[in-house]
């Protein structure tokens, strides 16, 4: 059921961030800046998502991860997104596994405790599909766009060397396909809204693309903010150990988190912070408030105590 408050927005004309195009951020409900919306120049056809939203009609909601790894705050934030979606009682989810790439690596396809503990974090677990990316359904997609676009094309678009395999094209094409995973499985043709990061910007451009050669249903994307880094890194990345805040370790990590407050607590109160510099306080935007972090922005300029300010962050963190 859509939430009272964003069908009151809609029904007085209020502005929400679905109706807006040339706008390259939005909220969602309760929370501050969420997504931005990466895709401006080519995403003409979003108020498809957003006429499902206002009409209670059915769409899809398909988002990826990484079945194998230890999860950290930057999945919490996706299931959020994840939660938001799903709590329209007519979309539909689908979670899609790289099951593919894990298998020519030699891991353990049945060992999905970390896949379970991302589902815990769904609260539409019901609504929810996981579906790995070698779906056999989306093999006639594949030949089509093999006959359609060559290898040099493909190479170019997606800036690959020329020493990397055709197993490396194919797996693109592969890529290109999951968006169609939905409308396949269930016959239908009812738009699909991805949760994607920019990397995924020239795969959604060629599943549109794909969209128009077919007549099927454009498929509309958002693309995610990345939650920064502990250490104060642009991203919170499993590449960078020191960005990490895991989600089993939380309430013993984040208070360890770097701030932009002085060295002393008598440097601070003279000084203050920069609430905008802070990686605390713009981990804590992701989790928060917008009301929340405005106070505690201006708690931190007139040099309020860090520690202080990252437990109100925390609480705001540790909510289901």
């Amino acid at each position: 059921m859509i939430n009272k408050g964003i069908e009151n927005k809609v029904r007085n004309g209020m502005e929400f961030g679905f109706q807006e195009f040339n706008k390259s951020k939005f909220n969602l409900e309760g929370n501050p800046i969420f997504i931005q919306n990466g895709l401006i120049k080519e995403e003409t056809h979003f108020e498809e998502i957003f006429n499902c939203i206002r009409e209670k009609k059915s769409f899809y909601l398909l988002a990826g991860i990484n079945p194998y790894v230890k999860y950290h705050l930057g999945y919490k934030f996706l299931s959020q997104v994840i939660n938001y979606f799903l709590s329209n009682e007519h979309s539909k989810g689908y979670i899609i596994m790289p099951k593919r790439e894990i298998s020519l690596m030699g891991r353990n396809e049945d060992n999905n405790e970390e896949t379970e503990s991302f589902m815990n974090l769904i609260k539409n677990k019901e609504k929810l599909n996981l579906r790995d990316d070698s779906f056999e359904g989306l093999d006639e997609l594949i030949f089509y766009m093999s006959k359609r676009y060559s290898i040099q094309k493909m190479k170019k678009a997606f800036k690959l060397e020329e020493k990397d395999k055709v197993s490396k094209y194919l797996g693109i094409f592969y890529a290109i396909a999951n968006y169609f995973i939905p409308n396949i499985e269930n016959k239908t043709n009812f738009p699909t809204l991805v949760l994607a990061n920019k990397k995924h910007r020239n795969l959604i451009m060629y599943a549109n693309n794909l969209s128009n050669d077919l007549n099927l249903q454009k498929i509309s994307s958002i693309i995610l903010k990345d939650v920064p880094g502990k250490d104060g890194s642009f991203k919170m990345s499993a590449s960078n150990k020191k960005s990490l805040i895991y989600l089993d370790s939380i309430k013993e990590v984040f208070p360890k988190t770097i701030t932009s407050g002085g060295w002393t607590e008598t440097e601070q109160l003279e000084k203050g912070g920069n609430p905008e510099r802070c990686p605390a306080l713009n981990i804590g935007k992701f989790f928060n408030g917008q009301n929340t972090i405005l106070e505690l922005g201006e708690d931190c300029k007139k040099g309020k105590n860090c520690s202080t300010c990252k437990e109100k962050v925390l609480r705001g963190i540790l909510k289901k």
